[in-house]
């Protein structure tokens, strides 16, 4: 029981992780490419949101820096 919500939200922690990594990679550290990945992920992290509507407010938040994220921005 709850299994599909915990497994979304563990979806959803690994991509924002990953939109954070390779952005830091990328305009921090240097190093290219990384960024040219980043609409796969934003996708991901979107469909994860979508499949939690009790995130809106916090997907809302998160696209005030990715507004990739915003919601319905698909």
């Amino acid at each position: 029981e709850g299994f599909a919500a915990r497994y979304h939200r563990c979806v959803l922690q690994h991509a924002l992780k990953v939109i954070g990594r390779f952005y830091y990679l990328e305009r921090v550290r240097g190093r290219p490419g990384y960024l040219e990945y980043l609409p796969a992920v934003y996708a991901v992290a979107g469909r994860a949101f979508g499949a939690l509507p009790e995130l809106t407010a916090v997907q809302r938040h998160v696209a005030r820096w990715v507004p990739e994220l915003e919601p319905g921005a698909r």
